[in-house]
């Protein structure tokens, strides 16, 4: 990105941004029963082996996405992952033969915010270990970082806006 569509974008961050304007945050207590909880359980189970395997998916194709906007990434894996009407062949088979079909179920916004969290996740794995072969900031026995696929990720349980992305 260019130092003057850096500053465009500060400056317009800025401008939403109202000296002294209140956040409100509410605190909600759930109350779910035992099967909702277990379902809570499964679906971050299912999302986190989404993102487990989308993660690969990302670095394997990151030299190709690299230029890209967040929004061109997200539809560059999502054309090689999720066949469609106009696209029945996708290049991972693996998404459409999945073990569990639960998959192919996936609601498109949880499908999205997987591949989001995998794409960040090698993004930054990505700028970590360059940082780490520059030198800066290293002592000389720091070993490099490594892409953990195995990551604590929760998907947000909700539709709607997320990330400046609207579904």
């Amino acid at each position: 990105m260019s130092p003057a569509v850096a500053k465009t974008i500060k400056r317009k961050a800025k401008k939403k941004q109202k000296v002294g304007e209140a956040v409100r945050t509410d605190k909600w207590k759930l109350h779910p029963t035992e099967l909702q909880h277990q379902y809570c359980l499964l679906t971050v189970s299912e999302y986190r082996k989404f993102v487990r395997a989308l993660i690969g998916i990302a670095y394997t194709h990151w030299h190709q996405m690299v230029d890209m906007s967040n929004k061109e990434r997200l539809a560059f894996v999502e054309t090689l992952i999720h066949p469609t009407a106009k696209r029945p062949s996708v290049k991972y088979e693996y998404f459409k033969k999945a073990k569990h079909k639960s998959v192919l179920k996936f609601p498109s916004y949880l499908r999205r915010a997987a591949i989001d969290n995998a794409i960040g996740q090698v993004s930054s794995f990505v700028t970590r270990y360059r940082t780490w072969q520059s030198g800066i900031g290293n002592r000389r026995d720091t070993k490099p970082p490594r892409l953990t696929a195995d990551t604590d990720v929760y998907p947000a349980l909700y539709h709607g806006r997320r990330s400046g992305h609207s579904t």
